[in-house]
């Protein structure tokens, strides 16, 4: 969809170690449009098992091409409904409604408002020495061994990857580091399991620009799953965490003594997996406001 005379498309092979470059020519010629926002219409009919994106029934990749390489989109084909075979149509006209909102769900928006000074984003060499750091301190050790490689195994420097851009990245060799633990990191973490601390916790919330949260729940499914905790943290090694009760009423009770603050749009919130912390939430009526 984003294919244009001045925008290519670079692809990876399975392996990594080869790269292919897509122009909108070759991605027209592939399935015999004329142009590449009409990709997304097949992918509509074809469906994405990757996005959960079903598609339609029985119409698969060549299908779909060929559909839209004789119609034109999608409005085209079902004008001329009556042109297909029974099975087709059938299937087109019984899958009418999930294939409008599959068009939608397969389209790339570029119309969003984004704020951004492309400048900061030219690439540039890491400071390797921070890195390493923080490689260290949240023990990224396979990530630390990849990138620097392993002075102890390592004679030469060696690709560790395809780059995109042409320019190889190498491997380093580096020295061994003892990892931080929780034993020897200053820290304070508090469990917060009273009326006054949960007071407390909610004015210091108030008082912060951001906090990190992150909830605890009985299962990953957030349509199934119940709270049994939430986290917060305001500074490095610093954390309270809430524990929530499985009685539901008491358990409403004590999370939305913290809708204020989740609710607070010039409070910005940072997470990992936040959607999912949104949507838990959202079940016991809290709206997540503010920059996330």
């Amino acid at each position: 969809q984003l294919l244009t005379s001045s925008v290519v498309m670079v692809k990876p092979s399975r392996s990594g170690a080869d790269i292919e470059t897509v122009t909108a020519a070759d991605l027209c010629k592939k399935y015999g449009i004329e142009n590449p926002m009409q990709f997304k219409d097949i992918l509509a009919l074809w469906g994405d098992s990757s996005d959960n994106i079903p598609g339609v029934p029985g119409i698969g990749e060549k299908t779909a091409a060929k559909l839209i390489a004789k119609y034109g989109s999608i409005e085209e084909i079902y004008k001329h409904i009556d042109e297909l075979s029974k099975g087709q149509r059938e299937k087109l006209l019984e899958n009418r409604e999930q294939l409008d909102l599959a068009r939608i769900l397969v389209e790339i928006k570029t119309d969003v408002p984004v704020d951004i000074d492309f400048d900061k984003l030219a690439r540039a060499q890491p400071n390797a020495e921070e890195l390493k750091k923080l490689f260290e301190e949240l023990e990224f050790r396979s990530l630390s061994r990849d990138i620097f490689g392993d002075a102890k195994t390592q004679s030469k420097p060696k690709p560790i990857q395809t780059s995109l851009f042409g320019d190889d990245v190498f491997a380093k060799p580096i020295t061994e580091h003892s990892l931080n633990t929780i034993d020897d990191v200053k820290h304070d973490y508090r469990l917060v399991d009273s009326d006054k601390e949960i007071d407390e916790l909610v004015r210091m919330l108030s008082a912060t620009d951001e906090f990190c949260f992150d909830t605890e729940t009985t299962g990953l499914e957030h349509h199934t799953s119940k709270l049994v905790g939430i986290s917060f943290s305001i500074e490095p090694h610093t954390a309270w965490f809430v524990p929530i009760p499985a009685d539901d009423h008491k358990a409403n009770e004590i999370v939305n003594r913290f809708k204020p603050v989740f609710e607070d749009e010039n409070i910005a919130k940072v997470g990992q997996n936040i959607k999912f912390d949104l949507l838990m939430l959202k079940y016991y009526g809290i709206e997540l406001r503010g920059k996330l």
